[in-house]
């Protein structure tokens, strides 16, 4: 983003044979910095769907070009789920 921060686009599936109800977005970090705004309820997701949120993350994230651990967690009536990639911010 023109301010130097960066933005990600997080798609939460679900792909059990439930509803996942009260599914929600608790943590957001790319490198050492934490996203915003976390927690996010993404509502009740029905089998096979999905469902999307976009997170900023302040440019103290990292420089352009540098490659840094972007990981999410959350939670569902009953459960949590968790994810992590290596990302290159551009």
């Amino acid at each position: 983003l023109g301010d130097g921060s960066y933005q990600a686009a997080v798609k939460v599936s679900n792909q059990g044979k439930g509803t996942a109800q009260n599914v929600s977005l608790n943590s957001a970090t790319l490198g050492s910095a934490a996203g915003a705004p976390v927690p996010q309820s993404l509502i009740n997701i029905p089998p096979g769907g999905y469902a999307t949120t976009t997170v900023t993350f302040p440019a103290s994230a990292g420089a352009s070009g540098a490659m840094v651990a972007e990981r999410y967690s959350g939670s569902y009536q009953g459960g949590t789920f968790s994810g992590s990639i290596r990302a290159v911010l551009p």
